[in-house]
């Protein structure tokens, strides 16, 4: 009996028994066990999965929420872009607008494809910023404008001419510009007195010596406010017209000399700054283009040290 096991089973109809071997015994022990453990094993891994299935529920909503903002300030990114794109564009027509008025040439601006317009934006500005200052710099130390306030009134032009005093035809080496007794005289850029006094045929005359090469000469003034050796300054007084020297009337006799040779006067007394560049095309004498670049490097250097 020792090598069988005996299983008795009570139900309604009575008790049954069922005779097994050892063998068989230790085989049913073993299943019993198996699937207890069974029942342990896969109960533990379905509550663990029921556990990471929230926690993953949980990340998924998050991701999901995070996901929603990212897009939200993906697309407020996206329209301050844009937006900012559109200011930099109107900037950037409000500069050519500008240069275009200033009568600012505009240079091509080499830009790689992948640039943003901001650099192209701060290229313009920086490119405005020293066209300005050569400009303000070139209007303050050159020439430009008339002697004399008030409307200009030409009475004798430059070039051969009949000379109403010698009665032969002369070259006149300026421009006479009809002005009252005692009209003040103001410098048409900034320099130093280099003549001031008598001079012959031109009564009282202030030669100024400018920037660059130029000069300009005031004539039959009535007097002198200036010494030699003075710098003066554009629109400061200078004299006062009047007839003096060689003269039929009361004017003043107005020239501008490049290295010691004279140039029409009318194109330096009607230069604007919105007619910057047509002077270039009229005075071909003047290297005006090396001037430009000798100004614009000096701002540049200037800039660069400052940085």
């Amino acid at each position: 009996m020792k090598d069988k096991f005996t299983i008795t089973i009570h139900d309604i109809n009575g008790v049954k028994q069922y005779t097994l071997k050892q063998f068989f015994k230790k085989i049913f022990i073993f299943l019993i066990i198996f699937i207890l453990l069974a029942f342990v094993i896969g109960g533990g891994t379905i509550w663990y999965l029921y556990k990471r299935v929230d926690e993953l529920t949980e990340l998924r909503y998050k991701l999901e929420r995070e996901n929603e903002l990212l897009v939200k300030k993906n697309k407020e990114l996206q329209e301050t872009i844009a937006k900012k794109e559109q200011e930099l564009g109107e900037l950037v027509a409000k500069i050519k607008n500008i240069e275009e008025m200033m009568g600012i040439k505009e240079e091509p601006v080499i830009v790689a494809s992948t640039s943003k317009p901001k650099q192209k934006a701060n290229k313009l500005l920086s490119k405005l910023e020293v066209d300005i200052k050569v400009r303000n710099y070139m209007f303050k130390h050159i020439p430009n404008g008339a002697p004399i306030y008030g409307r200009i009134r030409i009475t004798s032009r430059y070039g051969y001419r009949f000379h109403p005093i010698l009665r032969r035809r002369k070259f006149h080496a300026g421009v006479d510009l009809g002005a009252r007794y005692g009209q003040p005289v103001m410098a048409t850029a900034d320099g130093i007195v280099e003549y001031a006094g008598w001079k012959s045929g031109y009564g009282k005359t202030i030669i100024i010596q400018h920037n660059f090469g130029f000069k300009t000469v005031y004539a039959h003034l009535s007097s002198i406010k200036v010494r030699v050796g003075r710098y003066i300054r554009k629109g400061q007084i200078i004299g006062y017209a009047g007839s003096t020297g060689r003269t039929t009337g009361t004017h003043v006799h107005y020239e501008v000399r490049y290295l010691q040779r004279p140039i029409n006067p009318i194109y330096f007394i009607n230069w604007r700054k919105k007619n910057y560049r047509k002077i270039f095309r009229k005075v071909r004498v003047v290297r005006w283009a090396y001037l430009v670049k000798v100004i614009s490097r000096n701002f540049r250097s200037k800039a660069q040290k400052q940085q």
